[in-house]
């Protein structure tokens, strides 16, 4: 199963995450099938390609719960 997850990047006391499509069996930090946006909580930026997450989502790739509120934020925004 497909899995729509952050995976941290960055330095110690500045957190950076990429949003990313993993087999759920392989680590947050492993090797993951295609990078689809990222995310930087001190900055406030999030960028996302909504276009490759709905065909993952289609396809059956579930999001964590924190993926799922980024997710829904940018679609509140785009429109």
């Amino acid at each position: 199963m497909l899995k729509i997850r952050l995976q941290r990047i960055g330095k110690k006391s500045q957190p950076s995450y990429l949003i990313v499509i993993i087999d759920s069996r392989k680590p947050s930090n492993g090797q993951f099938l295609k990078k689809i946006g990222y995310f930087q909580p001190i900055q406030k930026k999030i960028s996302l390609n909504l276009k490759e997450a709905y065909k993952y989502l289609l396809n059956g790739a579930q999001p964590t719960i924190k993926t799922y509120y980024l997710i829904k934020k940018q679609l509140i925004t785009k429109s």
